[in-house]
């Protein structure tokens, strides 16, 4: 039965799009990295940057909602 001290609530679906600022060593010359394609650079960055570490100073640029489904709190509120 639903009262007036049920709390409603919603849950929302979507993605967030973080700016993480990252440093990287690669062991390679800045000649040897400027002659491989963009697309292997790209692939390089990502396989040596330690994500979990640079994430943790990350800033939300952005949020896309997919999707909000409301739901229905089980107990009376106070």
């Amino acid at each position: 039965m639903k009262g007036e001290g049920y709390m409603k609530k919603i849950t929302v679906i979507g993605t967030a799009y973080l700016r993480v600022d990252y440093s990287v060593e690669l062991p390679m010359s800045e000649t040897d990295f400027d002659a491989l394609p963009a697309e292997m650079q790209n692939d390089l960055l990502e396989t040596h940057i330690d994500w979990l570490e640079e994430c943790k100073q990350a800033e939300v640029q952005d949020f896309d909602i997919d999707e909000i489904e409301e739901t229905e709190e089980g107990e009376e509120s106070e």
